[in-house]
């Protein structure tokens, strides 16, 4: 079979270059390296060729020593978000390749008009407010079935056409990168199985998963003071603190009325890079990487839930603050947008600390949850989607104890409750 020349985004070649760097050589070869020669040397032969001949010499060299870093990935959490950062590359540039190789539908008006109706995407949450409109006629088009619109410029009836483009390079390109994934996954697998995050809580809440864990418990190691987790969320940037509201580039980490430089009043906002800018403030002491990565947490289950009960808690907090926001006079969308922008970091402060706590109870440090918000009596105690399942488990019958225990909270009954 003659070969085809096969030309690599540049997004996909710096996050083939980020793999090679993330996970350590054993030997003289590494994952990315296998895909940088096929791709360099072997040219393109079709789709099936590349997936397969790809999905095979990974599948040889994670035999030979694909998991084997998981000691190394455990001692260092800066290295184990680099994993997680590539992952995360690799997944959303294979969603991208996909959609960008992906079967259009179009309406052909007998007018001459031509207007694109439908495109075939990875997920269905993606599809535009204008493509919902037709995605059942245009199903109907992709399964081979005969069928017509009204033409949207002219109205006139117009038959239905499908374009679909050669699948073979994104095939290869997109199997390739998911085999990475799993790789990956496989590793990340190992780092976190023996950890109290996944082993008494993560492994059991829907959504969750090993890369979610993984985030959860690269904070939890990267953070020095593990007993009070307010010092974890300020390190994420979860943590509002106070600045000068006369610019002055004050800032401080407990509440405060007035500016004790300048004497101006002092407002509270969100420890981001942008603030700091905004408020003349040198630097906050926040990882934004972290923050990134507590960001994409949180969000997911926002957005797509999951079928997790934190899901179903994120909808329940932006109902609740789209209303507060409506009754300001906010219009409807933005009301809505802002309240989304307020609880990721609501969501993300919750698992944060449910994330501590389990640990900390398992290692038998825990000294239970902030103050003020068991003050204020709206404290959420550690979650789990899989309730029977979870209960056979000696690390998650520990968190039972000590909450019926110490706080005289029955977290079954809570389970089941929501």
């Amino acid at each position: 079979m003659s070969k085809k020349a096969i030309y690599v985004s540049g997004e996909v070649w710096e996050a083939l270059n980020r793999l090679r760097q993330a996970i350590p050589k054993r030997g003289r070869v590494t994952y990315s390296d296998v895909i940088m020669a096929l791709l360099q040397q072997h040219g393109y032969v079709g789709g099936s060729g590349v997936a397969q001949s790809v999905e095979e010499a990974l599948k040889s060299l994670r035999r030979a020593f694909g998991v084997a870093y998981a000691s190394e990935l455990a001692s260092s959490a800066d290295t184990l978000l680099d994993v997680i950062s590539v992952r995360d590359d690799m997944q959303k540039l294979r969603t991208a390749i996909w959609n960008r190789f992906t079967r259009r539908v179009y309406a052909q008006c007998p007018q001459g008009h031509k207007t694109l109706l439908y495109v075939e995407r990875a997920s269905s949450f993606r599809l535009r407010k204008s493509e919902r409109k037709y995605e059942e006629v245009a199903k109907a088009a992709l399964e081979g079935r005969q069928v017509s619109v009204p033409c949207p410029v002219c109205g006139a009836e117009s038959g239905v056409v499908v374009k679909a483009p050669s699948r073979l390079m994104s095939e290869g390109i997109v199997a390739m990168l998911k085999t990475g994934e799993e790789i990956i996954n496989a590793t990340l697998m190992e780092t976190v199985r023996s950890h109290p995050i996944y082993t008494a809580w993560g492994q059991f809440v829907r959504g969750l998963g090993v890369a979610n864990s993984a985030r959860l418990v690269a904070l939890y190691e990267k953070v020095e003071d593990k007993v009070h987790v307010a010092k974890a969320w300020m390190y994420v940037g979860l943590a509002p603190v106070s600045v000068c509201s006369n610019k002055c580039g004050w800032w401080g980490k407990e509440p405060a009325r007035v500016c004790p430089r300048c004497g101006a009043p002092a407002v509270q906002v969100a420890p981001t890079r942008l603030n700091a800018t905004k408020y003349n403030v040198e630097k906050f002491p926040v990882s934004y990487r972290l923050m990134r990565h507590m960001y994409i947490l949180a969000r997911y289950f926002i957005v797509y839930g999951g079928g997790s009960k934190y899901g179903k808690l994120a909808r329940a907090k932006i109902d609740e603050l789209t209303k507060r926001f409506r009754e300001r006079g906010i219009d409807q969308k933005l009301a809505r947008a802002k309240a989304a922008n307020a609880t990721w970091r609501w969501l993300a402060r919750v698992l944060v600390e449910h994330a501590f706590a389990v640990a900390n109870i398992v290692r038998g440090i825990y000294q239970g949850p902030p103050k003020p918000i068991l003050a204020h009596g709206a404290y959420i105690p550690p979650l789990v989607d899989d309730v029977e399942e979870a209960l056979k488990q000696p690390p998650v019958l520990q968190v039972v104890e000590w909450y019926r225990k110490h706080l005289g909270i029955d977290i079954v009954q809570y389970w089941h409750s929501i």
